[in-house]
């Protein structure tokens, strides 16, 4: 079920598109990392200082909370123990408005 943001406690998972990672090489732009998604804690976003426009100085990226995980039955595993796969995001919904005050 989806939930508000701030419904959500700093330890629950949230999917956040990082931006691709440009620099100038030669006096031309080229990507040095592509667009992605990761999986974090809420507190884990909230620590991260977004400009006006969602780019994070430190991470040299935008960041864009998408919402909670949704992850698929299968179980896969490699040689660091067995995780379940990513299939997507699950949005938020819509926080209701703050009435006007009188």
């Amino acid at each position: 079920m989806a939930k508000k943001q701030s419904e959500l406690k700093p330890t629950d998972e949230v999917v956040v598109k990082l931006g691709a990672k440009m620099d100038s090489q030669n006096g031309k732009t080229v990507t040095i990392e592509k667009e992605r998604k990761v999986v974090m804690t809420k507190a884990g976003f909230d620590a991260i200082e977004l400009d006006e426009d969602g780019h994070a100085k430190t991470l040299g990226r935008t960041a864009e909370l998408m919402g909670t995980p949704k992850y698929g039955d299968e179980t896969a595993s490699d040689t660091s123990g067995s995780y379940k796969e990513l299939t997507g995001h699950e949005s938020f919904t819509k926080e209701k408005e703050a009435a006007p005050a009188a």
